[in-house]
């Protein structure tokens, strides 16, 4: 069972590889994460299971698991499929293309050690330290922002949670903000103990955080990656021709008054001559 928010509404959902109770076919589903409208529900929401979701999938899957093969924040699938002639497992892909544009925050904390042997590489412009390391078990993520609806939203998840065989659990913490487009008010990450905050995370941003040294918040540092998503690609796309059409009306503007004062310079000329 592993846990990913595969369509990018904020909430997360569950994919699981089950086998019926009389057969040996097990086949991979995805438990949908929805608000329950039934009676005698004792939360806001629960799980409904998509059975034919991985239908394409087939049968003998052996695992599944949540993927970001694109790096575009869009959890895609992983999943081990055997052979039941040869008895041979497979590696398999499942891209997830989701019909609307969503947003999305995704963030990995990582140890922040240095290689001492290599402890700085000169640049064109400046010299900085290089920081290595591996995406560290246990940091608390938390962030803040607001609805289109105007509703104040709030999510927390750790990284790496647990250790265990074949967890296969996502490298890194994704946040999916649906078609929220406002900046994420506040990011948290805490360990150890300690915590900062980091204010107005553009969204659709890869974030690197490297807390280090981890009992000195005020040194830990945050590099952000943006991926442009294709609300933005459209909006450049109309802002250019709202352009070039502003621009070929003044043009014709200018072409126009340049005629008619042509025009009224001979008029003026005929008259003088005919006095």
């Amino acid at each position: 069972m592993r846990s990913g928010d595969y369509n990018m509404d904020g909430y997360p959902d569950i994919l699981m590889t089950l086998s019926p109770v009389n057969g040996k076919d097990t086949k991979a589903f995805l438990l949908h994460n929805v608000v329950c409208n039934k009676e005698g529900c004792k939360f806001h929401r629960t799980f409904e299971v998509q059975w034919e979701r991985f239908s394409t999938f087939g049968n003998n899957v052996v695992m599944a698991t949540f993927y970001d093969f694109y790096m575009d924040g869009v959890l895609d699938v992983i999943y081990v499929q055997r052979n039941i002639t040869t008895g041979k497992h497979f590696l398999r892909a499942f891209r997830n293309e989701l019909e609307y544009d969503t947003n999305f925050i995704k963030v990995i904390v990582v140890t922040g050690l240095s290689n001492k042997k290599i402890p700085t590489i000169n640049g064109t412009l400046i010299t900085r330290k290089v920081t290595f390391g591996t995406n560290l078990p246990g940091p608390k993520i938390g962030y803040n922002t607001w609805s289109q609806e105007g509703n104040y939203r709030t999510g927390v998840c750790a990284q790496l949670p647990q250790s265990a065989y074949y967890a296969l659990q996502l490298p890194y913490s994704i946040f999916g903000l649906d078609r929220t487009p406002n900046f994420v008010d506040t990011l948290t990450v805490g360990l150890l103990g300690f915590s900062k905050s980091w204010t107005q995370i553009i969204p659709n941003s890869q974030i690197v955080l490297i807390p280090a040294p981890p009992s000195d918040p005020s040194q830990w540092r945050a590099q952000l990656f943006v991926t442009p998503s294709k609300v933005i690609l459209k909006s450049v796309f109309v802002l250019t021709a709202i352009i070039i059409v502003i621009i070929g009306c003044v043009l014709y503007l200018h072409w126009k008054e340049r005629n008619d004062r042509q025009d009224i310079i001979e008029i003026d000329e005929k008259t003088y001559v005919k006095i």
